[in-house]
């Protein structure tokens, strides 16, 4: 249960309403929205580029997308109150940006040190176990460059995303949800 001191009238901390309150971690959720949106980036790569070669592409890009649809909405999940436009269309604006640019950034953390630090060590050992390898090595290795990128990704993926699911409530109304082919449509723009 989560309390806060601002609604209290007597000192004693007031039940905040439940639908302000997120879930913390949905596993099931999380690894759901991973494998879709990994899928989603593979068909996509594929049917943009088909021709040999892409299936380095898709292998970057697939869980590159996953992650960042996952982490998004696992942010969503957690900030319910920036889930619905109540207030301020300006507020939920920048709530849906905050959450595609925390993504971006969680996403990378992940993302970066594995496409940085794997192909170079196997380049220098082909035969390389896991036992020969330091993992402070690995880490310390993996980041460098990491605070380059970082700005890229929370910027892209924070208008991307953040973007994608403020217009997609200014363009339905009510429960409406969107086709598939006006999504992408939006998605597009």
């Amino acid at each position: 249960e989560s309390y806060t001191m601002a609604d209290a009238d007597d000192g004693w901390p007031a039940e905040v309403p439940e639908k302000r309150i997120g879930k913390v971690f949905d596993a099931t959720k999380f690894l759901l929205d991973l494998v879709s949106g990994g899928a989603v980036a593979a068909m996509a790569k594929t049917a943009a580029v088909p021709i040999s070669g892409n299936l380095a592409s898709v292998v970057r890009y697939a869980p590159t997308l996953g992650l960042n649809i996952a982490f998004k909405e696992q942010y969503r999940n957690h900030y319910a109150q920036y889930r619905e436009k109540n207030e301020s269309f300006w507020k939920f604006l920048k709530g849906n940006l905050s959450m595609g640019a925390m993504a971006g950034g969680t996403t990378l953390l992940i993302v970066h040190p594995i496409e940085n630090v794997l192909p170079r060590a196997k380049e220098r050992n082909p035969r390389l176990r896991a036992d020969r390898v330091r993992l402070v090595d690995i880490i310390s290795k993996g980041y460098k460059g990491f605070f380059g990128a970082l700005p890229s990704a929370v910027f892209y993926n924070g208008f991307y995303f953040g973007l994608y699911d403020s217009l997609k409530v200014v363009v339905t109304s009510g429960d409406q949800k969107l086709d598939f082919f006006s999504a992408w449509a939006l998605a597009l723009v």
